[in-house]
């Protein structure tokens, strides 16, 4: 059984570079799924996970990224939620484990608001990566002419996926993560 699970994990990241070679040779590959591949997949180099082909998947997709720009994570973000009917309002991107947005889904008129913080970090790195997405929330908000009141904040069921009737409720959640990054530092 693990050895079929250890097969099965290895042809799952294969194919997964295999994508990534082709997102990166049309300049597509995010930073997210370059981290993936960089931070996840060539982490296994040396167990049974590592693709058979691993090596060679590995040049091809540093050639690919070495000739062409690829896009950015919030370029990535808009591509894949317009399709879905969202438009990104708002997008800070620290890593594939720390970020924020605000999104609106247009057909439900509903908004939500989603923030992680890398649980893994280190308190004095998350406390440096949630005042980042401060100062980039602040920075979007005063372009916008938007402003965070808190008397919209509303109890969201899951921390991680708030769904809110108005832009207002969507930011005040936002602003008040930012503000007490300790309530997701627990």
């Amino acid at each position: 059984m693990k050895k079929e699970f250890a097969m099965s994990l290895s042809q799952s990241y294969r194919q997964d570079l295999v994508d990534a070679i082709q997102l990166a040779e049309q300049g597509m590959l995010s930073p997210s799924r370059q981290a993936y591949c960089f931070e996840e997949i060539e982490d296994t180099k040396g167990t049974a996970f590592y693709p058979a082909n691993g090596d060679e998947l590995f040049r091809k997709l540093r050639t690919a990224l070495g000739e062409k720009a690829q896009i950015s994570e919030r370029q990535r973000a808009e591509t894949e939620l317009h399709k879905l009917g969202v438009e990104l309002l708002f997008h800070i991107y620290i890593n594939r484990f720390t970020f924020a947005e605000i999104t609106h889904n247009t057909a439900a008129h509903k908004y939500d608001a989603i923030i992680y913080l890398d649980e893994c970090a280190t308190d004095k790195n998350k406390r440096a990566n949630a005042a980042a997405m401060r100062k980039a929330f602040d920075a979007w908000l005063e372009k916008n002419g938007l402003t965070a009141d808190p008397t919209t904040l509303t109890e969201v069921p899951d921390p991680c996926e708030g769904r809110f009737d108005t832009l207002a409720g969507a930011i005040a959640h936002i602003d008040h993560i930012l503000r007490f990054p300790d309530l997701l530092l627990i």
